[in-house]
């Protein structure tokens, strides 16, 4: 960005080169002084595409941030070695203090030195390098302390990598460690101590030759337990091989998933699972409907290394799925409010049928329970993985209803209600075992929600026990998005019997979610998100 500005006096000290006293100068559009810098004297040099700026000081909406007796900047708003705005704070380790450096090595590659103060633990280095080329790119931190609170060494190491061989052949690595489980309770912020818990290391090379896609990965993970050590840690997949394949044949689609994935862990069952998954779907589409159905064959089969008193064993699990997806869609003139508008009513029905098979003998290695939602209710498997596939021959009976706004396609209102039947009551557990269903249905599903006006936004839902007469969840949450840049929304949940805290304690869930972004000044946002636990009564 050009830079503009004014000052008392301009001296013009030889071709391309100004001198300019008592200044005041931004790189921001006309007539915007939401921030600018204020300095005795400003050397611009056009030839050197520098500028030098004496006694100088940087003023936010008229409130001075920042002063130093001298700082240089390019004139080009091109990248320039130098020092970044430092970071002061304070907290339960003291006064902590970060001054970053940024160095231009070349236009492709850069680095960012930041040494910290902390007055608890002492002197953190930190290092971040950053490359660029036309068929690769990546970067390389790390943070090394000698924590003098602790008395040991402390490191953060991460790395990524991406790799484009060709157009049909990729290759990324990345990865990231630490000293010890409480580096990110002690270095970072709350979220980031959430969200760092099973820290991946992972290589995939991938090949996508049009019809078919491969992928070749490498997984493991370091787990940083708490102080219960309850934390527990996942499988390293070593390898894993994936290919998939979606071929249209006339008016039939052939579709294969198929894997074979070596899973290691040195306290659990290891082993080598083989899975196939071929299908053939047919798709009628119309205007007022559709009929999708669909089948295939899901084989599955276990090489496992011997494991306490059991010797290496095979294992193998073959069953049918067929399903059959069916819609219609009605619709007919209406208003809302005066505008005119579209209103839909759109039936449909899902069958699925999986055999009834007891897999209490197959290891879990990757499988989990999905949510119940109303998603959910469309799908074959209620299992995520494929350790576990549930029995079925049940039918989803829904129907939605649509208020289409004419004028530009807005979805003013949708209501939606669903249920799945069971045509026979054996069910498959995450344990693999086979039990006896105690109800016909599931719970009942309801969905509401809609663009209330063009900045307002309504989304809920509501889950329903009929055998218990009493409502298991629901969640309701307005969203109110005026412009780009501006939104406020604000969120409450419940659920009856939910997993709470980071126990398996089961009890009542109450939560309310407020978050939101506004700016205020040009290319600055203030951004804050509150979740809080009624049933705690804390954050």
């Amino acid at each position: 960005r050009t830079l503009r500005g004014n000052a008392e006096r301009l001296t013009m000290q030889g071709k391309g080169q100004y001198r300019l006293q008592k200044s005041r100068a931004n790189t921001c559009d006309p007539n915007d002084d939401s921030w600018y810098l204020k300095a005795g004297t400003i050397d611009l040099d056009y030839g050197s595409n520098l500028g030098v700026a004496r006694h100088a000081r940087i003023e936010f909406q008229g409130v001075p941030i920042l002063y130093t007796p001298w700082i240089d900047f390019p004139l080009d708003g091109n990248r320039k070695s130098g020092l970044l705005f430092p970071t002061v704070k304070t907290g339960s380790d003291g006064l902590q203090v970060s001054v970053p450096y940024y160095w231009n090595i070349a236009p492709n590659y850069d680095a960012t030195i930041t040494p910290s103060f902390m007055a608890q633990r002492g002197t953190m280095l930190g290092l971040e390098g950053r490359y660029l080329k036309p068929d690769y790119s990546g970067k390389i931190s790390t943070e090394q302390l000698d924590d003098s609170k602790l008395g040991k060494k402390r490191y953060l190491w991460q790395f990524t990598h991406q790799h484009s061989i060709n157009s049909q052949l990729g290759f990324s690595l990345h990865g990231t460690t630490v000293s010890d489980d409480n580096y990110f309770k002690d270095f970072g912020d709350r979220a980031s101590a959430a969200a760092n818990v099973n820290l991946e290391r992972v290589a995939t090379l991938s090949y996508n030759p049009g019809w078919a896609s491969f992928t070749v990965k490498a997984q493991r993970y370091q787990t940083l337990q708490d102080s219960t050590g309850s934390v527990d840690v996942p499988y390293a997949r070593l390898p894993q091989i994936v290919a998939t394949s979606s071929q249209q044949l006339g008016s039939l689609r052939a579709n294969l998933e198929s894997e074979l994935t070596r899973f290691s862990h040195g306290k659990k069952q290891e082993g080598v699972r083989t899975v196939a998954y071929p299908s053939v779907s047919w798709a009628l589409e119309q205007p007022w409907g559709f009929l999708r159905p669909k089948l295939g064959l899901h084989y599955t089969q276990y090489q496992l290394d011997s494991f306490g008193s059991q010797t290496s064993r095979s294992l193998s699990r073959t069953l049918p799925i067929a399903s059959v997806d069916s819609g219609l869609t009605f619709e007919r003139d209406n208003t809302l409010h005066g505008r005119s508008m579209t209103q839909t009513l759109e039936p449909r029905l899902y069958y699925v049928y999986i055999p009834s098979k007891d897999q209490s003998t197959l290891p879990n290695f990757d499988t989990s329970e999905n949510d119940f939602n109303y998603a959910q209710l469309f799908t074959e498997n209620r299992f995520s993985g494929y350790d576990r596939i549930n029995a079925a021959n049940q039918i989803t009976a829904a129907v939605t209803s649509r208020m289409l706004d004419n004028e530009n396609g807005a979805e003013r209102l949708r209501v939606a209600i669903g249920q799945r039947f069971y045509l026979d009551r054996s069910n498959t557990t995450l344990s693999g075992t086979t039990t006896q269903r105690t109800q016909d249905g599931s719970d009942l599903l309801l969905t509401l929600g809609g663009d209330l006006n063009n900045a307002l936004r309504l989304d809920s839902s509501y889950q329903y026990n009929q055998t218990l007469d009493k409502t298991e969840r629901y969640n309701v949450q307005l969203r109110y998005h005026p412009a780009e840049g501006k939104t406020f929304s604000v969120r409450y949940r419940y659920g009856r019997d939910e997993v709470v805290g980071t126990s398996s304690q089961r009890d009542v869930l109450r939560q309310v979610d407020i978050a939101g972004q506004w700016p205020i000044a040009r290319r600055w946002y203030a951004v804050a998100r509150q979740n809080y636990s009624l049933r705690d009564r804390k954050p």
